[in-house]
């Protein structure tokens, strides 16, 4: 199975079918809204101008993450390190400029066939802003980190969420995208700690 095919899907069930927002290639986006192909007023900087080294790798991961939904191939190797790392349900692949370049452009012109109006181009910036707020930024040494976010929410009481991690090296003080990795079934609820009991009355 090719792992530089876009995943089909990632409508939510209340929006319309003419106006669904396309699932950017590679598993890192299942069931993540994209944005159509346009040009963004204010991209994400690269690399955050102030803050601490999280907020740096945190935008330079919302950056790629971005640009991969864009289709936007000049933002996207911008801030990728090469070749990449893929590994998709324990299966380990590596992505060329060529290979990324042909995958961004297959994204690009399908955003292109159903563009979105400005409101929901907005909502959808917002929805990938909310997700990288609240991703889990993790340091694996001086230059490698991990950024993992939530793709997907369970619907079901059984249902867990779908996770993905991007992998993140820092040369030359800016932050690059090295390895995806994902896993397509999501993570069980009985796999997750039990929530403590409510306290006792007094």
């Amino acid at each position: 199975m090719s792992h530089d095919r876009e995943p089909q899907g990632g409508v939510r069930p209340h929006q319309p079918a003419r106006r669904r927002l396309l699932v950017a290639s590679s598993a890192i986006l299942v069931g993540a809204a994209c944005l159509a192909l346009a040009q963004v007023p204010q991209p994400a900087p690269t690399v955050a101008p102030t803050g601490s080294e999280e907020d740096a790798a945190r935008s330079a991961a919302r950056t790629y993450y971005e640009a991969v939904a864009l289709g936007d191939a000049t933002r996207a190797l911008a801030v990728t390190g090469l070749p990449m790392t893929v590994i998709s349900n324990g299966v380990v692949a590596s992505r060329s400029e060529a290979q990324m370049r042909a995958m961004l452009g297959r994204v690009a012109a399908r955003s292109g066939a159903a563009p979105l109006s400005e409101e929901e181009r907005a909502r959808a910036q917002q929805r990938i802003a909310g997700t990288f707020d609240e991703a889990e930024v993790a340091f694996i040494g001086a230059n490698t980190a991990s950024v993992t976010l939530l793709v997907g929410s369970g619907t079901g009481p059984e249902e867990g969420d779908l996770i993905a991690m991007l992998l993140l090296y820092r040369r030359a003080s800016q932050w690059r995208v090295i390895g995806e990795v994902i896993d397509s079934a999501p993570v069980p609820r009985s796999y997750l700690p039990a929530a403590p009991p409510p306290p006792a009355p007094k």
